[in-house]
């Protein structure tokens, strides 16, 4: 499967990221990738411990990753 960068519609689906500036958008939207699975939701985290992840659900099958691959 291949690996892409979300839609601007997608993007925006995502909550909070929905209410971001749209510079902050712009740079997450470089960022985070999307592959399609065969999954109901995708869960994705940021940060660089556990205490700054969070984990958001994505309406899509698939998956995010944030970051290098």
């Amino acid at each position: 499967m291949s690996i892409r960068n979300l839609s601007d519609e997608e993007l925006n689906s995502l909550f909070p990221i929905r209410n971001f500036s749209d510079g902050s958008k712009a740079q997450l939207k470089e960022m985070i990738k999307t592959e399609g699975i065969e999954a109901n939701s995708i869960l994705f985290s940021s940060g660089s411990s556990s205490s700054d992840q969070q984990i958001y659900l994505y309406k899509r099958k698939g998956s995010i990753s944030i970051g290098e691959q």
